[in-house]
């Protein structure tokens, strides 16, 4: 079967190569799944570059999530069938034709939504449901504010702001997009800058208890002065490449935190019936039909390293997330 793998650190396009690897035999307690799809995220790129150290060590298969189904089941396997769409347990090698995992980590997918969009469910979908539910307790009518409001993580937290009846501030970098969310029904679309706080104060009657930062650097700062006295920023992501900061002031005088977010802690952050209560509601999520995150490219393995190429841009020569399938 194929693989996409790396055999050393470097850049992404140039050490990912497609190999044949032995076929997976389901152990009695195991079950193989047949990939579908899964996504490429800005995490891939560190780690390969070395940049990320909890990112296995070369050599390795990519990928951490994705989407597939069932083609065979170990012996002692009773509650899976061949055929059955089934979410990948998170963790390493996802970019295989075939891989024998634990029937007790799966969970099962629905047949009637697209491969590429179910794809993001695993880390995107659940990364937005844990920013909002897992850290401070949000109310309806509370605001939240967050930036890279046009990513598809941004979507789902619009969309899950939206069902629990708070309110959300979208921050975009570039001009074209404010138009662009507005015409996709955000309410309150705001672009970045110097005078974000003075647009933020006229525009919601209560500072913002929480902001959500995927960007980094002077952008983490300008949420910070955002949010309420004793407000919360969590840093989700750095697109910058630059540290995540506050301002002295917002960070002494007035107790804005801020805290980073992975989302595997974030899902310690829950106890059973916490994570019972996210599992119903990304379920609830899937099965309205509202998934619709915004797909730049689907790409196969044998393209993998044009995928990683095209992943790696940014702004508007990437609109959406680049999707790998395996042919």
């Amino acid at each position: 079967m194929k693989a996409v793998s790396y055999k050393q650190h470097g850049e992404p396009w140039d050490v990912v190569a497609v190999e044949d690897l032995p076929e997976p035999t389901p152990l009695p307690c195991l079950v193989v799944v047949a990939f579908e799809a899964a996504p490429i995220h800005f995490g891939y790129f560190l780690g390969m570059r070395a940049d990320m150290p909890f990112f296995p060590l070369p050599p390795g298969v990519g990928g951490f999530e994705g989407v597939g189904r069932i083609s065979a089941c170990g012996s002692d396997v009773t509650d899976w069938q061949v055929g059955t769409r089934v979410f990948l347990p998170i963790g390493y090698g996802a970019w295989q034709e075939r891989r024998a995992v634990a029937a007790d980590q799966l969970v099962a997918a629905p047949d009637d939504v697209a491969a590429e969009q179910l794809a993001l469910v695993p880390i995107n979908l659940a990364t937005a449901y844990l920013l909002l539910h897992a850290y401070d307790a949000l109310a309806p009518g509370d605001w939240v504010i967050q930036n890279a409001a046009n990513s598809n993580v941004g979507g789902y937290v619009d969309l899950l702001a939206s069902k629990a009846g708070i309110n959300a501030i979208h921050v975009v970098r570039r001009p074209e997009l404010v138009a662009d969310l507005k015409a996709k029904g955000r309410a309150h679309v705001l672009l970045d800058g110097p005078d974000l706080k003075a647009q933020v104060d006229a525009l919601a009657p209560d500072p913002p208890k929480l902001a959500i930062d995927a960007i980094g650097g002077a952008a983490t700062t300008r949420l910070g002065a955002c949010v309420a006295n004793h407000g919360l920023v969590l840093s989700y992501g750095i697109l910058s490449k630059e540290p995540p900061a506050l301002a002295y002031p917002d960070l002494v005088f007035r107790d804005v935190r801020l805290r980073g977010v992975l989302t595997n802690f974030a899902m310690e952050r829950l106890d059973t019936a916490g994570l019972a209560t996210m599992r119903q509601g990304l379920d609830e999520t899937v099965a309205s039909g509202q998934l619709d995150a915004q797909i730049a490219g689907i790409y196969p393995f044998s393209q993998a390293a044009d995928a990683l190429r095209h992943a790696a841009r940014t702004g508007a020569d990437r609109q959406g997330k680049v999707i790998l399938v395996p042919a």
